[in-house]
């Protein structure tokens, strides 16, 4: 009886063996893509934090939308996100920015935090939302709204 119980449960076990072995490459992707996602954030954030464009241009799309407290609202191409957002730090002087909340592990990865700047010399702060979308085999921001 006991032998018979091998060659009953043999097959299942080898079945489950293999499909978590042809499994943990895609598992692998996964955590290498959130890694990726969680860089790109980090950067875009210590971008922000110092007002500098450049380094958040790497990650501008075609279309971006962008959304500014009374001020800019609808799609950027890239030249034009650069020049907006350069205008938009030269009156609104970042003092700190952190996000607070980040979603890295979704086809939409997106993340909010609170932006302190300076403006006109008094000191005020707002709500960053940027969401990101892959556009060919790089992350892209797809949005950014600070209000």
């Amino acid at each position: 009886m006991r032998r018979n119980n091998i060659k009953y449960y043999f097959p299942i076990l080898i079945f489950i063996l293999v499909v978590n072995l042809a499994l943990m490459p895609f598992d692998e992707m996964v955590l290498q893509e959130k890694t990726k996602v969680t860089e790109i954030f980090r950067k875009i954030e210590t971008g922000i934090e110092k007002g500098d464009i450049s380094s958040l241009s790497d990650y501008f799309s075609d279309k971006t939308f962008l959304s500014l407290r009374n001020s800019a609202n609808g799609y950027y191409s890239i030249n034009q996100m650069h020049y907006v957002l350069k205008d938009y730090f030269a009156i609104n002087n970042p003092v700190s920015f952190r996000f607070n909340s980040v979603i890295s592990n979704s086809e939409s990865p997106y993340a909010t935090g609170l932006f302190v700047y300076n403006k006109r010399g008094k000191r005020d702060s707002a709500v960053i939302y940027l969401s990101l979308k892959k556009d060919q085999e790089t992350w892209k921001i797809s949005q950014l709204s600070i209000n």
